[in-house]
């Protein structure tokens, strides 16, 4: 039997490979150790520098632990910014004083070891975002010494340190709720812009996504761009406030910019849109000028466009504007905005190479859907200062503004270079003796068919039907004498919303439709010295806007003509055709009436210049009479159903003479024996149910009465036709009622002014209606300055009508103070704006006319088929 072998353990060993077993954490070791460089260089930090630079220290792992020593001398509890019980040392940065000058040096010396040892980086960041979550940790004077050290490492540029860092873990809600957040930043700011630019700290808030989110440093109770504004103003930061203010202007741009386009893309109706956009325009209070280029962009940011064909391209540019002119001509209402809206359509059609031949095309349909005037179109020919293609697009428009110089002429008649070319044309005036032919524009009036349209273009050439600034001035340029209207250059004439040293106007737009309000301060009128010619018209009718400018332009310069021819007594008495009955008198005033009375309640004064007083007298009345009569004439305005009333004064030295017809009103704000101010009514409203104004309707078979809806009302009805219901008995234009008892002859008043005289209030029935006259004394008197009396008093009024007749339409206001003393305020200075509504001769939506409400004018219109001649 063989014999085995036992069994043995076989098998490869296998070898155990040597490593280096790290040694346990001990950052307290650490902590001892720099402290003890700190200690041992008595806290010079280049010394320090170099010792930590040539130490055996290992950075890597206690990284973090070396920024603790160098913030707060030692190292921190766990989970907390306080000290541990190790050793510290006296130089940190909360140790040190809260000045630039004595954190600057840390500042330095982190500087330095960061370029020797870059990997650090990362634990600075740590230690910095640790501390500045725990702010509310640290002592008010702590907090200042670290919005300084950061602000200094920002503004030494630290190398590598992101702005993230700092910001962001700044937003933590219980420190922005106590205040800890904003005073930090307002530190860090302050310290910042030392010595950099606020361009520069823009750079920083951008980077740490901050730049549109400024006011997440407020407590939520106080975020508000007011408070911002009222924080850092205190502070002394006002670059930054207003750079905030230009930011939130811009978002405000944007969210209405956005808005609009969701609105056009989703083809909601224009009134809505309209509505939608002054909305928010009022909400944000935006400059006219920003709007008017937001709502180009928010247009074109709609459009459809065609990737590949420029004609698809150019037709949806085109349809665009035809749909959308209504919007655009809601907030292009001056020869400013409408040069705006111009200078936007170049630089679209610039810098869109798809849009540039499409350019002529854009403006043609502007003009042709009355949202530019040909005096916008013809200053940017010929004055544009926008270089983005402008020759290009000036040689495109040529053709068209030819087309426009040439109709141009054929409507002046007469090239008026200067002021003294209406000194020519009054005299031809004076010679006809039959008033001007002038339209606003400065020449003869367009002559068009019944039905207001202009004579057609020559064949090739359109024009618009109707452009509703053709007769208004060029508010864009108010001292260029070349392309401003005529009577919009003289010296002195005022028309618009603005003051002068002793005249302030105000008009305001109503709820009920166009503005049918106009006025007019025309100071040295007449060429004679201390005169001024003031009026305000009240129109009414589908055409009332436009005869209550008509005359505003054409009266004066009729009164004007008139001025040196001399007019007796009797001419005067025979020209003023209807008994007024009893007036009002004080002293110093003298009344004409019809009867032949004139009551004189100061004789001296008229006796000693009475010629003066007659020529004022009976220049006004003919005036009166030769502005109706040429407002019958006029084939370019329907006055059959319109027309507008009439208070006006010229005073001369200190002769005041007053001419009324219609219910608009002048009252003198006078001192009386107890040096009080009161009112004096200057003028009677002239209604239908004065007893003299309805004896004179019934003589001539007009009917006086008032609807059973509002008794306290009386109108104006033609015989046989329960229309128009006109709520005056004298007025200009209306000639479907001069048969029937409506007059235009004025009613003339005379006063001699005294010292106890202190101003005159022309107003239209929009402030007599809310406001009694005491009440507009009060207000002209307590105006801060003499140029906001006029705006003051609208602004009343307007009030007045919400709170007295809150489901009426607030009517139309146009309010004109004339101040008597030779002593100017100091703080008014002559100042203009843009007109609240221009002229159109097209037939208007009139809201104003649908329904009966106490505050309209006329109740309906009467048929009327023009007869052939």
């Amino acid at each position: 039997m063989s014999s085995k072998e036992k069994p043995t353990l076989g098998g490869t060993r296998i070898k155990t490979r040597k490593r280096n077993i790290a040694a346990p954490l001990d950052p307290a070791a650490f902590s001892d150790a720099v402290v003890q460089i700190y200690l041992d260089n008595a806290g010079d930090l280049e010394l320090v520098a170099k010792a930590v630079e040539s130490s055996d220290l290992n950075f890597s792992r206690y990284g973090d632990i070396l920024f603790e020593v160098v913030f707060i001398g030692g190292r921190t509890q766990t989970g907390s910014v306080k000290s541990d019980e190790g050793e510290r040392h006296p130089y940190s940065v909360i140790d040190c004083e809260p000045t630039r000058e004595a954190i600057l040096p840390s500042v330095v010396y982190i500087q330095k070891i960061l370029r020797r040892k870059p990997f650090l980086i990362k634990n600075l960041e740590n230690v910095t975002r640790r501390f500045l979550q725990s702010l509310e940790l640290f002592e008010e004077n702590e907090r200042k010494k670290l919005a300084i050290f950061t602000a200094l490492t920002f503004s030494q540029k630290l190398s590598g340190l992101p702005p993230e860092t700092v910001f962001q873990p700044l937003l933590k809600d219980n420190l922005v709720a106590k205040g800890i957040v904003l005073t930090f930043v307002t530190d860090f700011f302050k310290e910042y812009l030392v010595e950099n630019s606020l361009e520069d700290l823009i750079s920083i808030l951008r980077r740490g996504k901050m730049e549109d989110n400024l006011l997440d440093f407020l407590p939520p109770v106080r975020r508000t761009a007011e408070s911002f504004a009222e924080h850092f103003t205190n502070e002394g930061l006002t670059d930054l406030v207003e750079y905030q203010a230009k930011k939130m202007f811009e978002v405000k741009l944007k969210e209405i910019k956005t808005v609009l386009t969701t609105k056009v893309t989703e083809e909601c109706s224009v009134d809505e849109v309209i509505e939608t956009v002054k909305q928010l325009v009022k909400d944000a209070k935006l400059p006219e000028i920003d709007v008017v280029r937001v709502v180009w962009d928010g247009l074109m940011d709609a459009v459809q466009w065609s990737g590949k064909n420029q004609q698809q391209n150019a037709n949806s540019v085109l349809r665009q504007v035809k749909t959308w002119a209504a919007l655009l001509n809601t907030f292009c209402s001056s020869g400013k905005l409408e040069l705006e809206l111009m200078y936007k359509v170049q630089i679209q059609c610039y810098e869109d190479a798809k849009l540039m031949k499409v350019f002529p095309e854009v403006v043609r349909s502007l003009y042709e859907l009355d949202v530019l005037a040909e005096d916008t179109i013809l200053h940017w020919f010929r004055k544009g200062t926008n270089s983005k293609g402008r020759q290009t697009f000036v040689k495109s428009l040529e053709p068209f503004v030819n087309w426009l110089e040439e109709a141009e002429e054929e409507d002046n008649g007469f090239d008026f270079n200067c002021v003294g070319g209406l000194e020519c044309l009054i005299s031809v005036i004076r010679a006809l003796d039959m008033g001007s032919c002038l339209s606003s524009s400065g020449g003869t009036t367009r002559r068009r068919s019944i039905h207001g349209s202009p004579r057609r273009p020559p064949p090739g050439r359109r024009k618009s039907s109707s452009s509703k600034r053709r007769s208004t001035s060029s508010s864009f340029d108010h001292n260029n004498g070349e392309e401003a209207p005529l009577l919009h250059r003289i010296p002195g004439r005022m028309f618009l919303n603005g003051s002068t040293d002793h005249a302030s106007l105000f008009s305001q737009q109503g709820k009920k439709g166009p503005n049918q309000d106009a006025m007019i301060v025309w100071e040295n009128f007449g060429s004679m010295e201390d005169s001024v010619f003031c009026g305000v018209f009240d129109g009414h009718g589908p055409y009332g806007h436009v005869v209550a400018k008509r005359v505003r332009d054409l009266l004066p310069l009729k009164l004007g003509s008139h001025l040196e021819s001399y007019v007796s007594c009797e001419e005067v008495l025979k020209e003023i055709s209807l008994n007024t009955g009893d007036r009002k008198s004080s002293e110093s005033l003298v009344h004409i009436s019809a009867n032949g009375e004139s009551r004189v309640y100061n004789k001296d004064h008229v006796v000693k210049d009475h010629d003066m007083i007659q020529m004022l007298i009976g220049s006004i009345v003919k005036a009166y009479r030769f502005m109706d009569r040429e407002l019958k004439m006029q084939v370019d305005v329907d006055c059959f159903c319109s027309g507008t009333t009439a208070v006006t004064l010229v005073k001369q030295g200190r002769h005041l003479v007053v001419g009324n017809i219609g219910d608009s009103r002048a009252v003198l704000g006078m001192r009386n024996k107890e040096n009080k101010l009161v009112p004096f009514q200057l003028t009677e409203d002239l209604k239908p149910d004065v007893p003299a104004e309805a004896a004179r309707i019934k003589r001539c078979k007009g009917r006086v009465f008032a609807l059973r809806d509002e008794p306290g009302v009386s109108r104006l009805w033609l015989p046989n036709h329960d229309s128009p219901g006109l709520a005056m008995a004298r007025a200009f234009g209306d000639f479907c009622l001069k048969d029937f008892g409506l007059i235009s002859v004025p009613d003339v008043i005379y006063r001699h002014l005294s010292d106890k005289d202190e101003f005159v209030v022309l107003a239209t029935d929009g402030i007599w209606d809310v406001l009694t006259n005491q009440e507009v004394v009060e207000i002209v008197a307590k105006a801060p300055t003499r140029a906001s009396a006029g705006r003051a008093l609208v602004e009343a009024a307007v009030r007045n009508w919400r709170w007295k007749f809150p489901t009426s339409k607030v009517d139309d206001c146009a309010v004109v103070c004339l101040f008597l003393d030779s002593e100017p305020n100091k703080l008014s200075t002559a100042s203009f704006s843009e007109e609240p509504e221009t002229a159109s001769t097209s037939t208007p939506d009139s809201p104003e006319l649908n329904g009966v409400n106490r505050i309209d004018t006329l109740v309906n219109l009467p048929v009327y088929v023009p007869t052939k001649e």
